[in-house]
């Protein structure tokens, strides 16, 4: 298991999460004083872009990834393919609107990882305290995930 964190949003926030134990770092959007820090500390860190202003920004300032989101905003996989061509040496992880249903969608444009959140941890079943819940819908995703990448293993042979 890794441990990250999210919506950090400064350097600051970057070398509290790295003392807390976070082995990576997401971002909302491009911050560079975030990713100077992250490298200082050797820790992982995937930054929000959505424009392909953004994108090349975040893409030549040293992030790991560049987090597209949010994703629905912008026609959601068609978009990603598009920037995906333009930018093809750019890890992209797909976030915000990232559904069961559309999962398959984003890896087969080119994602290669998705940020999921209330499709697997949704509030009530939080309240609730009705953790198993997460595990089955995790295993979901990673199913229809894993089936994606196998159909276009497939169909690039």
């Amino acid at each position: 298991m890794l441990i990250g964190a999210g919506s950090v949003v400064n350097g600051e926030g970057v070398a509290m999460a790295a003392r807390a134990g976070a082995q990576f770092i997401v971002t909302p959007g491009f911050s560079a004083e975030a990713v100077r820090k992250a490298a200082e500390l050797d820790v992982a860190i995937f930054v929000g872009a959505l424009t392909p202003t953004e994108v090349q920004i975040a893409s030549v300032s040293g992030a790991d990834a560049v987090k597209l989101f949010p994703c629905f905003a912008m026609v959601g996989p068609r978009y990603l393919k598009a920037l995906r061509g333009q930018y093809p040496q750019t890890p992209f992880i797909a976030s915000g609107g990232v559904t069961l249903e559309n999962c398959a969608e984003y890896i087969r444009a080119g994602a290669v990882a998705l940020g999921i959140g209330g499709d697997i941890a949704d509030a009530e079943s939080m309240a609730a305290g009705d953790h198993r819940v997460f595990t089955v819908r995790a295993k979901r995703f990673r199913e229809a995930m894993a089936a994606a990448r196998e159909f276009e293993g497939v169909r690039s042979n």
